[in-house]
């Protein structure tokens, strides 16, 4: 992934974290895609949504430990991200 925001992000267990990604164009062809695999044991997806033209990502803190939280920028299904946002995530 390129070089972009990190946020950190300090949760207790049972608690919701949500992720805003930055509006993109819908004529740029340009979608976000979660770029690493988030452990379950940790951070669980219960939702996704669109507010505006930003989209929410929700996740529920399970377990304490660290997670980051990663999605890139790209054009359709392709590999290459050409922006970044992460997410590092404590549960305690």
């Amino acid at each position: 992934l390129p070089p972009g925001q990190v946020t950190s992000v300090i949760a207790k267990r049972g608690t919701l974290v949500a992720i805003a990604l930055p509006p993109q164009a819908s004529s740029s062809g340009l979608v976000w895609r979660l770029a690493r695999k988030v452990d379950p044991a940790i951070a669980r997806q219960v939702s996704e949504g669109t507010v505006g033209r930003t989209v929410i990502v929700i996740y529920r803190a399970v377990g304490k430990g660290r997670v980051t939280v990663a999605y890139g920028l790209t054009k359709g299904e392709t590999r290459k991200a050409y922006k970044s946002v992460t997410y590092k995530v404590v549960v305690s």
